[in-house]
């Protein structure tokens, strides 16, 4: 009986040091991956801007097949959102801050956790060249996402590696959507003459003026100031 008590009182024992040691770890996490993309920053903004794009790059996808994916009427800027379903459990996301072709701040949310805030960066190198963030980060992490992160190393090594493969898809994505359309720029072609507006009318003789008066009000109405 006593080894019996001896043995539970060290279980008990384990159980509260390692609550203990979970509650302190840190409430808050912050952590980012960067990629430099040889593409517009308009293009990339506006690709990760609309959440129709989502399911052709994500890296959670190729993770999980299963995964399914509903969308709003709004899917992009300010309020858009969308939503998804999978082996591990339903979450949602939801851009709360867009600033074009700069920055986007987005809200993430799974069912069994708080919601974290995600965001990106789209910096500006070259007419061609963007240097593009994605991070996450939380002020108010749970006891059960403390300890979910602890036996897996940390929530930077859990879902770094997956943003990592995001950013690769994501310039694979963009590049291909790209190629889609072929754009040659042969500089500027200047032509002689002036501009001018014409109507073509079949008419005879007889009715040539009343012909004349209406193909004037119809350029006259096509020109006139739209108030």
């Amino acid at each position: 009986m006593k080894a019996l008590k001896f043995i539970l009182f060290l279980l008990l024992f384990f159980v509260l040091a390692g609550s203990t040691y979970v509650a302190v770890q840190p409430n808050t996490y912050d952590f980012f991956r960067t990629r430099t993309i040889s593409a517009p920053v308009d293009v990339i903004y506006n690709t990760v801007n609309d959440y129709h794009n989502w399911e052709s790059w994500s890296p959670w996808k190729e993770k999980d097949p299963s995964l399914t994916f509903e969308y709003p009427e709004l899917t992009k800027g300010i309020g858009g959102a969308y939503s998804w379903s999978g082996k591990d459990g339903k979450g949602t996301m939801k851009t709360l801050a867009a600033s074009p072709n700069d920055s986007l701040l987005q809200e993430l949310k799974f069912e069994q956790f708080p919601a974290s805030k995600v965001y990106w960066n789209f910096e500006y190198k070259e007419p061609n060249v963007t240097e593009v963030t994605w991070g996450m980060k939380s002020d108010d992490v749970p006891f059960m996402l403390k300890f979910f992160a602890l036996i897996n190393g940390g929530m930077e090594k859990m879902v770094a590696p997956d943003y990592e493969k995001g950013l690769a898809n994501l310039d694979a994505y963009v590049h291909e959507q790209m190629a889609v359309y072929s754009i040659e720029n042969k500089g500027i072609t200047e032509y002689g003459g002036g501009f001018y507006l014409y109507i073509t009318s079949s008419t005879t003789p007889e009715n040539i003026s009343m012909t004349m008066e209406k193909n004037y009000a119809v350029l006259y109405n096509y020109m006139a100031p739209i108030t």
